[in-house]
């Protein structure tokens, strides 16, 4: 049987008409991997930097510093989860009126877009975390050194994460492909 038989017995067999409620049903009960992994990573990062914010005011004597430093922390840190929170729920958000390799299309560019705003947003909370630790400490070679490691540690992280968004977009992107092949062949 080639290709030509199949799509004639395709398109002669009798399907069960769904509309675009039940279809849109379908697609939110499980979501694409991809969505389902930014959306536990967000979980996971506003767990952390909430609980992080509350460690700086208990554990890290924010009080005893200055009031602009402990804004400029509470500022980047909100800052941040509300771009995670605002970020997926705009990811997910999926148009109703479009097909569905459209739809995933539209959810590539925004989770492109996404991805870009979260390195940088994540570069200026380290660099403000960074500052608040290292402020008002006199420093000596092995604190410049401790620094210097922190900084490292820093680094790898955004390369990490970096590389975690292009291998996420690769796939969705992958799949906006193969959706839109599969179209264009039936």
């Amino acid at each position: 049987m080639d290709l030509y038989e199949l799509k004639n017995l395709l398109e002669s067999e009798e399907r069960p008409k769904k509309d675009r409620s039940e279809i849109r049903t379908l697609l939110s009960a499980k979501p694409h991997p991809v969505l389902r992994n930014v959306r536990r990573q967000v979980i996971i990062e506003a767990i952390a930097w909430g609980g992080f914010l509350f460690l700086v005011y208990t554990a890290f004597d924010a009080d005893t510093k200055p009031l602009w430093l402990g804004l400029l922390i509470v500022l980047t840190v909100s800052a941040y989860l509300i771009h995670l929170l605002a970020g997926y729920a705009q990811i997910v958000a999926m148009p109703a009126d479009k097909p569905l390799a459209e739809s995933l299309s539209f959810a590539y560019r925004r989770m492109r877009r996404f991805a870009m705003r979260n390195l940088l947003l994540r570069s200026l909370l380290l660099a403000a975390v960074l500052f608040f630790f290292g402020y008002g400490i006199s420093f000596t070679p092995g604190k410049y050194g401790a620094l210097l490691g922190i900084a490292v540690v820093f680094i790898v992280q955004l390369l990490l994460n970096r590389g975690l968004w292009l291998r996420r977009l690769r796939r969705l992107r992958d799949a906006v492909a193969g959706l839109t092949l599969w179209n264009k062949q039936f």
